[in-house]
């Protein structure tokens, strides 16, 4: 016979088994639910920017496409599902029919494109940031709202990513003057002297903020002005959940910020 004591203990142990078994559940399908929104978010991005310049996009229940050439920052494809079905399919179709590079990003990694002749490039994890919580105001950091102040985050942004062939465009060659006028972005710059040595983008649609394009001038990191501007698009909208994409020397400034890893994705591109 067990004592009561007992009996009471293996309750609690039950309990406390059921309650991980829930949280895990609850984490698992919180992850689920952020990738898709990441991932329509992450289209919507593209859709901004993009249409912004008068390049054409498309997309149905599975994929996000580029029907034209534009920036090689800008991804070809974006699966929406992570239920893979068809989309291999489509992206051969893509392929095949493609004259330049194609890049794909696809959201829940389900996808194998070696045979296709695409190679990785990235694969890293989505990051999730709770609404709500605590973050600094960052008075000093200025939403973007005229062209002028748009070409100048532009020219920044191509300097901090170090993608120099893109000051070969004129400007507003990345970012068309139109998207100023999409009540999903929102772009912020911080300036020193006068100067605008860093900026990000949020990108708010799906139900979450997008935070995009983070990026500081070289000789200017590593004082604070990229989580500035970071806290800025995550302030955007407090009451949404963040999501980024970051690359693996910022995941630890992420981190700090309260953004936890949910899952991964898988970015593959083939050249001509």
């Amino acid at each position: 016979m067990f004592s009561e004591a007992a009996m009471e203990t293996s309750v609690l142990v039950r309990i406390c088994h059921s309650l991980v078994a829930l949280l895990w559940l609850y984490h698992a399908r919180m992850a689920v639910d952020a990738v898709t929104a990441g991932a329509h978010n992450i289209a919507d991005w593209h859709d901004a920017c993009l249409n912004s310049l008068g390049v054409r996009t498309s997309r149905s229940e599975r994929l996000w496409l580029c029907e034209e050439n534009a920036p090689f920052i800008f991804l070809t494809a974006i699966t929406l599902d992570q239920n893979s079905d068809g989309q291999r399919s489509d992206v051969e179709r893509l392929a095949s029919e493609a004259s330049g590079p194609v890049s794909v990003c696809d959201c829940w990694s389900r996808l194998d494109l070696y045979d296709l002749g695409f190679e990785k490039f990235e694969e890293e994890a989505w990051y999730l940031r709770g609404p709500g919580g605590p973050s600094p105001e960052v008075p000093e950091v200025e939403r973007v709202t005229e062209p002028k102040a748009l070409a100048e985050f532009e020219h920044a942004s191509t300097d901090g990513f170090e993608t120099q062939e893109l000051h070969e465009l004129e400007p507003y060659g990345v970012y068309g003057k139109r998207v100023l006028e999409d009540p999903r972005m929102r772009i912020f710059v911080r300036r020193v002297g006068g100067r605008v040595v860093s900026g990000s983008i949020a990108c708010v649609s799906s139900g979450v903020i997008g935070v995009f394009s983070v990026a500081t001038v070289p000789a200017f990191r590593r004082r604070g002005y990229g989580e500035e501007v970071t806290w800025a698009a995550v302030r955007s909208e407090p009451s949404l959940p963040a999501i980024l994409q970051p690359s693996v020397e910022g995941a630890a400034l992420y981190r700090r910020m309260g953004f936890e890893p949910v899952d991964r994705y898988t970015k593959w591109v083939r050249l001509p």
